[in-house]
């Protein structure tokens, strides 16, 4: 799996600017562990993408540390994560929508 940061507002903004230049349809959802993210499934035919915040939302500022405020430290909590994953697991990823 490859990781990449994007500045963007929020998840939805990135999920629409790949979307409006590729054609490509992607699904919203929103989790505990993610928060709300937004996936491209079977992007190009060939990988699934999932756009997260970087910022942990089950982060607790008064038990976590400060460092797990984001996933990844190298990127500020205001970037948009892309995780790329070869050969998504469908039972991760739900079918497409848009």
């Amino acid at each position: 799996m490859a990781r990449y940061a994007v500045n963007a507002p929020d998840v939805v903004s990135a999920a629409k600017r790949l979307a409006a230049a590729t054609n490509e349809p992607y699904g919203r959802r929103s989790s505990d562990d993610w928060g709300e993210y937004c996936v491209f499934r079977a992007f190009l035919n060939s990988t699934d993408l999932r756009f997260f915040a970087n910022s942990d939302p089950m982060y607790r500022s008064d038990i976590d540390p400060p460092e797990d405020k984001v996933f990844e430290s190298e990127f500020g909590p205001e970037q948009v994560l892309i995780d790329v994953e070869r050969g998504g697991d469908a039972r991760c990823f739900p079918t497409r929508s848009a």
